[in-house]
């Protein structure tokens, strides 16, 4: 019988850990409302990587694809001026809300904004 060791068991929680604060870093402190207050959207940060960690379990493959889908909705947010209407990280875990991106990006055939109208010197 095989079992883990702890140096192992401790390489995963860290692992885990990272992939939270990762996520952590790239969701937004806050945004400004469209009634001009301003929504802090951080809170419940213990709650938060409990459900993190629920969702992705050990899977890299679902960090990365989270990652990408929350990168993806605050650039098109950015894009059209909606971000006033961003979702809590606690809500946004709870709702699945990378699901109705993932749908949107597949049909945008996204592209991380690597390029800026402009900035190139002819």
């Amino acid at each position: 019988i095989y079992s883990p060791s702890e140096e192992l068991l401790k390489s995963i929680k860290k692992d885990r850990e990272s992939m939270f604060n990762e996520f952590y870093e790239v969701f937004p402190v806050y945004v400004t409302r469209p009634d001009g207050t301003k929504g802090f959207l951080r809170a419940n940060i213990n709650k938060c990587r409990k459900e993190y960690n629920r969702i992705i379990g050990k899977s890299k493959a679902m960090h990365n694809h989270i990652m990408a889908c929350l990168r993806y909705e605050i650039d098109d947010k950015m894009r059209t001026g909606k971000i006033g209407y961003m979702k809590t990280m606690w809500k946004w875990l709870t709702q699945h809300e990378w699901e109705t991106f993932e749908e949107q990006m597949k049909l945008d055939d996204y592209q991380p904004n690597t390029y800026n109208y402009g900035t190139d010197v002819i």
